[in-house]
């Protein structure tokens, strides 16, 4: 595709055909229309995807238009000033709470995992402790911890790729004891053994 527009003086995008390459060893027997994958919404789904795009202009609409909308609009403020905002913690904390409060009697937790993947990528990593211990404080909070282990986790994988992956791992698990993950957590999601994430702990405490 990328090729395609380099050389492409309009910069369309070219027709792709798709077909299914099968090599079992059994007769294909299953559907070769993919919206088959949507059940009874098989019409609507192909209806859908035939239209054009639709645009939510999240920079343009108001807050109190985002404020009518109870399940989308916390998410929605948060993209509208993620970018600009000038105290970006304070703002992501206070946000934060408001999940909370709206979601748990509806016990649905991955919609705050999701907004945290998001925010957590555009805080600094020194503040990630704050927010993590206002979640410690509510409840269920113990629940969501380890979507900011995740967030280290991922960070430290890709750069262990360069800077050793031993090495960024200590760096990993001396982060998550900060936050105060349990040790089985972090031996899971580093790979160190707990010798060595016991013996960091102690060593961290003392300095």
């Amino acid at each position: 595709m990328d090729h395609h527009l380099r050389r492409s003086k309009d910069k369309t995008l070219p027709l792709v055909y798709p077909f299914i390459f099968y090599t079992g060893k059994k007769a294909y027997t299953y559907s070769l229309d993919i919206f088959d994958l949507f059940g009874i919404h098989k019409n609507r789904a192909r209806e859908l995807f035939q239209q054009p795009l639709r645009l939510l202009d999240i920079t343009h609409t108001s807050e109190s238009t985002l404020d009518q909308h109870n399940y989308f609009k916390h998410i929605a403020l948060t993209v509208k000033y993620v970018r600009h905002h000038k105290e970006l913690l304070s703002f992501a904390i206070t946000t934060l709470m408001e999940h909370f409060r709206f979601f748990e009697t509806t016990q649905e937790t991955e919609y705050i995992r999701s907004y945290l993947r998001y925010i957590l990528n555009w805080l600094h990593e020194k503040d990630h402790e704050a927010i993590a211990h206002h979640i410690t404080a509510l409840h269920q909070g113990e629940q969501i911890m380890g979507t900011i282990a995740e967030s280290y986790i991922k960070k430290g994988r890709m750069a262990g790729r360069t800077e050793g992956e031993n090495l960024k791992a200590k760096v990993i698990a001396k982060n998550l004891l900060d936050l105060h993950i349990p040790l089985d957590t972090i031996f899971q999601s580093t790979g160190l053994s707990l010798e060595e994430i016991k013996a960091l702990k102690i060593r961290h405490s003392k300095d």
